[in-house]
């Protein structure tokens, strides 16, 4: 036999009612909207918890990935290595825009990933070039 469920949506709560019968559960939608009614206000009673700020935009390091793929990697910089404090300052005079290292470094990782550069040097010292 087939089970009809009813739901109303709230921000933080739902509310429903459920039946085997249609018309039983028409009959109960009043009592179904009073009842999200009074969770409604109780919950508004309670305050809202806050909720997290959004994303907003691109991740810095995308934006670096971005220069560097668009300004930087069709030039010659790269033939020899280069540290992540070099990047870092070529961004700086191409772009006009001086990125945190961290960044710099996850989007030079990135390039590295995609096999567009490679690199040399233990970790935390990477240099990176062009093959």
């Amino acid at each position: 036999m087939a089970r009809y469920i009813l739901t109303l949506e709230g921000g933080e709560f739902e509310v429903s009612v459920e039946s085997e019968n249609k018309s039983e559960l028409v009959e109960k939608l009043p009592e179904l909207v009073e009842l999200y009614r009074l969770v409604a206000s109780r919950v508004g009673e309670l305050g809202r918890r806050p909720t997290p700020a959004k994303r907003r935009g691109k991740s810095e390091a995308i934006e670096v990935l971005r220069h560097l793929e668009e300004k930087i990697l069709n030039t010659n910089f790269f033939k020899q290595p280069r540290s992540t404090a070099e990047v870092r300052a070529k961004l700086k005079e191409v772009v006009g825009v001086l990125f945190q290292s961290r960044k710099v470094s996850q989007a030079l990782g990135i390039l590295h990933e995609r096999g567009l550069l490679s690199r040399v040097g233990q970790k935390g010292s990477y240099k990176y070039y062009s093959r």
